[in-house]
């Protein structure tokens, strides 16, 4: 009877020793998975912040490009100006020249 109580005593702590192990297995594997959680909301934040940077960078550039076009433009339209200008005293000019020739 008491051979037979050790071994029970025996089996009892190895199962006892068992499930601590699986219950040790089971926290790292809780602590892993919450560490992996955790890294995952912070990809999360970057990316959404990053996101917000470049959305950000991209209306800045555009609204740079629009400033250059109406710069571009607008000194397109004085140059073009200039040149008729030139142009129509040249004209007169050569008419004049033309006209005292005569």
């Amino acid at each position: 009877a008491a051979w037979s109580l050790s071994l029970s005593e025996a089996s009892r702590r190895a199962y006892e020793q068992q499930v601590q192990q699986q219950l040790t297995a089971l926290e790292a594997a809780k602590q892993s998975l919450e560490a992996s959680e955790a890294a995952q909301s912070r990809l999360h934040s970057e990316f959404a912040a990053s996101r917000a940077e470049m959305s950000e960078a991209t209306k800045t550039g555009e609204s740079h490009a629009n400033a250059l076009r109406s710069a571009l433009a607008s000194e397109l339209k004085s140059q073009a100006a200039a040149l008729e200008a030139r142009q129509a005293a040249g004209e007169k000019l050569k008419a004049e020249l033309d006209h005292s020739q005569r």
